[in-house]
């Protein structure tokens, strides 16, 4: 089931618009697994006729679209005003993405092209909590060192020296969802909190507290970042930022790639200004993100020197990949297709 192509689970009906069963109504669902389909079919309960590809959607193979009026896609399945306007020619009328995250979607270029688009708000912000301070802890205590000396067989506590969680001053970048469970759990080792959000929250000053954003630069010790990506915050962590931080600061992105000029974040690195890097997420991801590269370059010579330092832990977008994650996101991807189903929209859209 895994290997390229589509394979067909053919299940239930519904005629877009109307709730009238009957007409054959397919759903092509992109970067599908073998696990995905067995999840997708147990919530589906019969309603929806799916087919699943492995593969990636691409403007090479968009035209595989033709024939279906819905699509399902993940965060790299990027819908370009060219894929859109293949789409519209295929006769495609909504996009669901299984994510919060939308960004891979040129909603403008769907719209002018009358289809619609849905995302996936809320499946578990604890998933992304949970790395996050997960992974903050393994930066901290320098883990990725660790593993790579007793994998040499080097017992020594040569440069292992470590810090702890309590003794940080912590500074959030975004409380939204995701953030507010961060600072949650957080705050359970620490008071000393910081956070920064165009849009404070009431909920959030009793465990922490509101500064702007050359403060948390500023006062900092461990930087994490939950903010959407937009083209106010693209690169938002370059040079001029890195050199407001203070030296030896820990930087953890479970959000979004693009938020990082990694080519500073090497330099900033490389100089000690910054003391490590924890992130799931990378900006040109797509180039190789879900393939084995059986240990080949990814031909990206900055990311490649990224993961390849002790001081760098790197997972390949994994930070939301739980069961219940997993579960929570094609069950509403399921209802937000029923919807479109029978209503012509539905709660979550974007479009």
């Amino acid at each position: 089931m895994e290997k390229s192509g589509k394979y067909h689970l053919k299940i239930a009906i519904w005629e877009i618009g109307s709730g009238k069963a009957g007409a054959k109504v397919k759903v092509l669902v992109w970067c599908a697994t073998a696990e995905d389909c067995r999840v997708f079919e147990q919530y589906n309960k019969g309603r929806i006729e799916f087919e699943y590809t492995p593969d990636t959607l691409t403007e090479e193979n968009v035209s595989s679209c033709k024939g279906y009026e819905g699509i399902v896609i993940q965060t790299r399945c990027i819908i370009t005003e060219k894929v859109a306007a293949l789409l519209a020619e295929a006769g495609v009328k909504f996009i669901a993405c299984r994510s919060a995250g939308f960004d891979h979607v040129n909603l403008a270029a769907i719209k002018k092209y009358g289809i619609k688009a849905c995302n996936v708000p809320l499946y578990s912000p604890n998933a992304i909590a949970e790395y996050a301070v997960m992974a903050s802890m393994m930066a901290l205590r320098k883990v990725k060192k660790q593993l790579h000396m007793t994998e040499k067989g080097d017992y020594t506590l040569k440069g292992l020296r470590g810090q702890e969680l309590r003794d940080q001053t912590i500074g959030i970048i975004g409380t939204g969802r995701i953030g507010m469970e961060s600072l949650k759990i957080f705050s359970s080792f620490t008071k000393d909190i910081l956070l920064y959000d165009p849009y404070p929250r009431e909920d959030a000053k009793a465990m922490g507290t509101y500064v702007s954003l050359d403060e948390i630069y500023e006062k900092s010790t461990l930087l994490v970042f939950h903010c959407p990506f937009t083209k106010e915050n693209f690169h938002m962590v370059n040079g001029d930022s890195i050199r407001k931080m203070r030296t030896g600061v820990v930087l953890v992105n479970p959000a979004r790639g693009g938020l990082f000029d990694h080519q500073a974040v090497l330099e900033g690195l490389k100089e000690g200004k910054i003391g490590a890097l924890a992130m799931d997420v990378y900006e040109d991801e797509k180039n190789y993100l879900r393939k084995d590269l059986k240990g080949e370059s990814t031909g990206d010579a900055v990311f490649d020197q990224l993961i390849s330092r002790e001081d760098v832990i790197y997972t390949a977008h994994t930070a939301f990949y739980t069961d219940r994650a997993i579960f929570n996101m094609i069950e509403t991807t399921v209802e937000n297709l029923w919807e479109y189903g029978q209503t012509g929209s539905c709660a979550h859209e974007l479009t």
